[in-house]
Parts: C-alpha cells; structure tokens; sequence
C-alpha cells in the first residue's frame, strides 16, 4: 500500500508504534493507515476498514472479539465509513442485512 501511494504522491501516516500515532494530528490532510485496536480515541471524517468479514478462527470467542474491533473501528468514522467484506459469514451476512 505504501508503494502505491508514494507513486501517486499521496500523503500517508502509517502509525504501527505509539511513536508513529504521536504524530497524528487531524489538522494534517493525508491518509492514516492503523490498526483498529489503535484507532480508540481518534475519530477520521473517512473511515476505511478492509475485509470487514475477517475472523481468524471459526469459533464464538474469536467471533465476539471481531465484532468489537469492528465496533470500534465503525465509530472512529464522522461522517463517512466505507466496509469491504466477501466472506461467506456472519459478520458478512450481517453487514449486508445493514445495508
């Protein structure tokens, strides 16, 4: 992702380290690319979250636990949020009934 928008001269933070999220500052235009977990309060007016369906295993704890981190990255977003998903799940199915 970072090579991609280098070639086309995108701005980006990418924060992986509490150092990197230190530099966020909402007053800066670019895109800033986190992991959910490390999105609790920020807010973004776009909110992107890839593969929305994901679940690492296919069993209620870990279901439960996705579902939180999806909460939380679905209310980082004021106003817009964009889901991708194509798991054949639950977690899909329901974002799709949302719809």
């Amino acid at each position: 992702m970072a090579k991609v928008l280098d070639s086309e001269n995108i701005p980006y933070l990418l924060m992986k380290s509490s150092a990197q999220k230190k530099q966020y500052s909402a007053d800066v235009n670019r895109m800033n690319i986190l992991l959910t977990p490390s999105s609790k309060g920020l807010e973004f007016d776009t909110v992107a979250i890839i593969d929305s369906s994901f679940v690492p295993k296919n069993n209620d704890e870990e279901l439960v636990g996705q579902v939180r981190k999806l909460y939380v990255g679905m209310t980082r977003a004021q106003p817009a949020l964009l889901l991708s998903d194509h798991r054949a799940n639950d977690i899909g199915a329901s974002l799709s009934a949302a719809s």
